[in-house]
Formats: C-alpha cells, sequence, structure tokens
C-alpha cells in the first residue's frame, strides 16, 4: 500500500504541474511566462499604491542602508580573484554535524523498484565568502558568516567508501532543505551522498535588517549572494576533497547542480572549485592527492520544474546526474 501512495502521490503532482503549465496556453492563449510578468507588474503596481508594503518584490536601489555598503561584494570579489591569481588553495569546509538532527526514512525508488533506508544530518561551518572587513560596510549581514548543510546518504553504505558526491543548490526562494531533500532521494538511492547547503539571505542567513522572506533588499545584495554562494561551494568542494584523501580513495566525482538561481550559480562556483582545490596536489589534510572529477547538471529556466514532475522514468535531476559518465563509474 506504501508503494501504490508513493505512485499515486507522484502522479497526482505531474497532472496538477500538467493543468498549470498548459492551462493559460490552452484557454487564454498565452505562455506561463507572460502569466508570471503580469503577476509582477501587478505587484508592482501594488507597491506604488502602498497596498503590499509587507511583501516588497522590487529592491530598494544600489545599497540598503549605506552608500558604503556596496563595497562588501566588491571586496568578496577582489578576495575570490586575488585567490584564484596567487593559486591558492581554498580551506575545506570544517563541518560540525548535529547528532540530534539525525533522521532516518524509508525511501521507495521508482528506479529500482526496491526500497531503501536513508539518513541525513544537519551541520555547520564557517563561510570564507563573508569576514569582518565586508561586516565593517554591513554589520546586518554578520548572520551571512556561518553555512548550515544537510547530507543524506544511504544506512547500507559506509560514507568512508563513498566516492561520488552530489552538491544540490537551491532554486529562487527555496528556503531550508525539505524540498532539495525530496528530490535528492532518487540519487541517494543510487549510492551518490547528496549535501545540501543553504544559500545566504535564506532561511537562518537572512539579513538582520530589512529583508522581507527570501528577497533581497538591494542590488549590492544580489552581487553578495552569489559570491558568498560561489566561496561556499568551494569550501564544500575543499571538504569532498579532504574526506576522500582522508580515506585512502586516489579518485572520485562530484556534480554542482542547482535549478532557477541555484542553476546559474553552477557553472561559476564550479569553476572557482577547480582553481582553488587543486586537482593535481595534495590536501593539506589528505596524505594523498585525489583526482577529483568535477561536473555541472543545471536548471536555468523556472520552467524546468516541467522535468521534476511530468515523467517518472527521468526521475528528473537524480536520473540525469546519475547518467553522467563520472557518476556511473
Amino acid at each position: 500500500m506504501g508503494t501504490l501512495d508513493l505512485e499515486l502521490g507522484h502522479k497526482s503532482w505531474s497532472f496538477l504541474f500538467y493543468l498549470f503549465h498548459h492551462f493559460p496556453r490552452l484557454m487564454l492563449g498565452i505562455g506561463p511566462d507572460a502569466v508570471f510578468v503580469c503577476i509582477g507588474y501587478v505587484l508592482r503596481f501594488m507597491n506604488r499604491l502602498g497596498l503590499n508594503r509587507t511583501r516588497m518584490m522590487m529592491s530598494h536601489g544600489w545599497t540598503y542602508d549605506k552608500e558604503e555598503g556596496f563595497r562588501c561584494p566588491m571586496s568578496i570579489r577582489e578576495r575570490l580573484v586575488n585567490a584564484c591569481a596567487k593559486n591558492e588553495t581554498a580551506e575545506a569546509a570544517e563541518i560540525k554535524w548535529e547528532e540530534k538532527t539525525k533522521e532516518k526514512w524509508k525511501y521507495w525508488s521508482y528506479a529500482q523498484r526496491r526500497e531503501y533506508e536513508l539518513c541525513c544530518e544537519i551541520g555547520e561551518f564557517a563561510s570564507f565568502g563573508i569576514s569582518t572587513k565586508e561586516l565593517k560596510y554591513d554589520a546586518t549581514l554578520s548572520c551571512l558568516g556561518m553555512t548550515k548543510v544537510m547530507r543524506v546518504w544511504r544506512t547500507d553504505e559506509d560514507l568512508r567508501t563513498c566516492k561520488r558526491f552530489c552538491i544540490l543548490l537551491p532554486f529562487t526562494g527555496d528556503e531550508g532543505f525539505y524540498l532539495r531533500k525530496d528530490r535528492s532521494q532518487e540519487l541517494v538511492a543510487k549510492g551518490v551522498c547528496c549535501l545540501i547547503p543553504e544559500l545566504p539571505y535564506y532561511g537562518s542567513r537572512r539579513a538582520l535588517e530589512g529583508q522581507t522572506e527570501f528577497f533581497m533588499r538591494s542590488i549590492s545584495d544580489y552581487s553578495t549572494k552569489a559570491l558568498v554562494s560561489y566561496a561556499d561551494v568551494v569550501a564544500l568542494t575543499a571538504h569532498v576533497k579532504e574526506t576522500l584523501a582522508m580515506h585512502n580513495h586516489e579518485s572520485g566525482s562530484l556534480v554542482i547542480s542547482g535549478c532557477s538561481i541555484g542553476g546559474y550559480y553552477c557553472v561559476p562556483a564550479a569553476i572557482l572549485a577547480q582553481l582553488l582545490t587543486k586537482n593535481n596536489k595534495k590536501m593539506r589534510k589528505g596524505k594523498r592527492s585525489v583526482n577529483l572529477k568535477i561536473g555541472v547538471s543545471a536548471f536555468c529556466g523556472w520552467l524546468s520544474f516541467d522535468n521534476w514532475f511530468q515523467d517518472e522514468e527521468k526521475l528528473p535531476m537524480a536520473v540525469l546526474l546519475t547518467n553522467l559518465e563520472m557518476l556511473a563509474n
């Protein structure tokens, strides 16, 4: 009965998304993108009339408070550029896993037609994307200093033998871990360990002042969000390499994946990770050199969700990732 419920639930989501995706085109002759544009204009008109002040969608300007706040993203950018220019090696994320957050559950794999026991836990590490220098320009960003990350894996597999990893970045407004944890299950069933970080300005990392829900306060914040996210992915990539080296693996594979805004962050984050983790050199704590293959799987448009719910044979992101040569070996 549990299996039947899961399959019915999956088909229900597929049907609902099909209606949402095709109803505007069939009934109004317009696509979903046009609907979102209309909604945006309506919300902006409401903002001007003062009817939507609690949910401000648009930017306040270049910076939130002080003019020098724009120096914050410039400072982060300068630090990352200098690290690449000087051929530096990034520090691995020192993740402190919280035992009390550990959770186990049963999952039925559609692709493999069998049940697995999965496990997750949440940890935290210090982000090198933000420093005291940036906080002098904007003290409201002190919450960006620590990054929460969830790790999901199969309980019947020893993490010490795992050589396949995936970093899942969120879509716009994806606060917390629930949705990405749910989407990662089929991938984890294939034997991949998933790392799910919380991005800046989301959840516990919202700005201390001026931020409404997950919306950005200013154009400067958009830049800061991207740059700190890149730094977090670099730190997690170094963490993966350190883990492989610590368990005496000579090689491994990592895919950096995301949808919507996470999809746009994938490529620059992967490039920085490749440059700053030095695939051809020994890690600082490891005793051997690790050849880590880094791949990217990005869904940059909101309508990419069509791939998530339409076809259970594809099983969206998970199958695309597991079919990559680097994760298949």
